[in-house]
């Protein structure tokens, strides 16, 4: 599974030109801002590699040392608007884009198969825990995250709503990714 590096700018021209073969973005919605529904015919599911946007606000540590409290209350809670606002706006987006793809004959929505997100799963994980052998800040991240995901994937697979039918894993499927991308937003606001 090797991978070929373009800019953002170059990832259409490089799929029409077949430079690359495929490419993962963020949604409908900047996938059609890129143009990418132009230069491909099928559009896979679900995205494996950044399910969701990620945000983050660094502030230079003798800065933050110097703020007041309320300083820093202000500062914290416009990040959290922030990133209430921007997924509120990136889902909304997402479902009117999402409209749009599938009004176009041309475009087929496919899931990935089951074997290929495992295969990919796994690949992300050994990434991961690699990323995490390389110093203790980072080690002490992905520890934390990793047990926190736990427990958020368990408390995902109790909220099948409802009107859910028994063996209707597309719900449970979406709901973790969602909780998966509101975790990476909030790990990112907090760090």
């Amino acid at each position: 599974m090797g991978a070929t590096v373009v800019t953002i700018s170059e990832i259409a021209s490089a799929l029409k030109s077949g430079a690359i073969d495929g490419s993962e973005w963020t949604g409908p919605w900047m996938d059609i801002w890129l143009g990418l529904h132009k230069a491909v015919d099928y559009y896979y599911y679900p995205g494996f590699h950044e399910p969701g946007l990620h945000h983050t606000l660094g502030v230079n540590k003798t800065l933050w040392d110097g703020l007041t409290p309320s300083e820093r209350a202000i500062i914290e809670t416009a990040a959290q608007a922030e990133v209430t606002r921007s997924l509120a706006e990136a889902n909304a987006e997402n479902v009117k884009w999402l409209k749009v793809l599938r009004s176009d004959e041309r475009i087929k929505i496919l899931r990935f198969n089951n074997e290929l997100l495992r295969v990919f799963g796994k690949l992300s994980k050994e990434v991961l825990a690699d990323t995490a052998a390389k110093d203790p800040l980072t080690r002490r991240v992905y520890d934390s995250y990793m047990a926190f995901l736990a427990g958020v994937m368990d408390w995902a697979s109790c909220l099948k709503p409802a009107t859910a039918t028994p063996g209707d894993w597309r719900w449970v499927s979406e709901r973790r990714s969602s909780l998966k991308s509101v975790l990476r937003r909030v790990d990112g606001a907090l760090l």
